[in-house]
């Protein structure tokens, strides 16, 4: 739970609960009956659930709101049954961005060549999976580590 806060908080939840007026540990309490709430077994896939439901539903479709009114874009990812799909994917298939890159490589091997935007190297790249997962372990670490690897290694510069 502490992963999900510290990924997803903007804001000290100290600070929050002060600014707020709210008792210490309150919020922390709030997300801990939430994610209990959630039908799924795994703290991962409740981490999922959360993104999906929580942060997805009430922060980024606002934003996505501002983004279309200047492209239109259509999208499969909060379709129910699309979710539950991809869900059921075994998250060995995942890892490493592995069943990303396949799809890709089916919609056209060509795109594969194309530097991602947040990793700044191909999919069709040896190394993309990797540099996934490493982006991935990067963004657990402290604020002050990531920015000392940002100044060394600019790929970091997304995180």
């Amino acid at each position: 739970m502490r992963e999900i806060v510290r990924y997803h908080g903007i804001t000290a939840t100290e600070t929050a609960e002060r600014v707020l007026g709210l008792q210490v540990g309150s919020v922390t309490a709030e997300l801990a009956a939430l994610l209990q709430s959630y039908p799924e077994q795994t703290l991962q896939h409740r981490a999922v659930h959360f993104v999906v439901y929580e942060r997805g539903r009430k922060w980024l479709f606002e934003g996505e709101d501002r983004n279309r009114y200047f492209l239109w874009q259509c999208t499969p990812f909060y379709d129910a049954d699309f979710l539950e799909y991809g869900m059921a994917v075994p998250d060995e298939l995942k890892a490493r961005a592995r069943l990303y890159r396949a799809f890709q490589f089916r919609l056209n091997p060509l795109i594969t060549r194309i530097p991602h935007s947040d990793y700044k190297i191909p999919i069709g790249s040896v190394a993309y999976g990797w540099k996934v997962q490493l982006m991935k372990w990067a963004h657990f670490l402290p604020v002050n580590t990531r920015r000392a690897l940002r100044t060394c290694f600019g790929w970091f510069s997304t995180y």
